[in-house]
């Protein structure tokens, strides 16, 4: 098995220089705040999330790592790197469940 190492770098490229869409960020939006809906109550039900009142500096460092760590960590090699583009392969089935897979056991 050999590694096109020209498709790798343009997928990393694609990745980090798509913008997302208003839709993209609409989506995302309408996901956390589905989630906030349903875990906010029950955190704070069960005592497993409360709330404590941090400095904005602690809050932004706390915000930068969520944002970043998980896209640069996570993000990128298990989904831009290894699942292949539309326009390398119509079936990417088995690159996604393979991603999957290893994502996984990661965790």
């Amino acid at each position: 098995m050999t590694i096109d190492l020209s498709a790798l770098t343009a997928r990393l490229k694609r990745a980090l220089m798509t913008a997302p869409s208003v839709r993209d960020w609409s989506e995302a939006a309408l996901g956390a705040l589905l989630l906030a809906a349903v875990f906010a109550p029950l955190g704070l039900s069960t005592g497993l999330l409360h709330l404590e009142p941090r400095p904005w500096a602690v809050i932004l460092k706390c915000a930068l790592v969520v944002i970043f760590v998980p896209a640069l960590g996570e993000e990128l090699p298990f989904r831009a790197l290894m699942i292949p583009d539309r326009s390398e392969t119509a079936r990417a089935l088995v690159a996604i469940a393979g991603s999957t897979l290893l994502f996984t056991a990661w965790h």
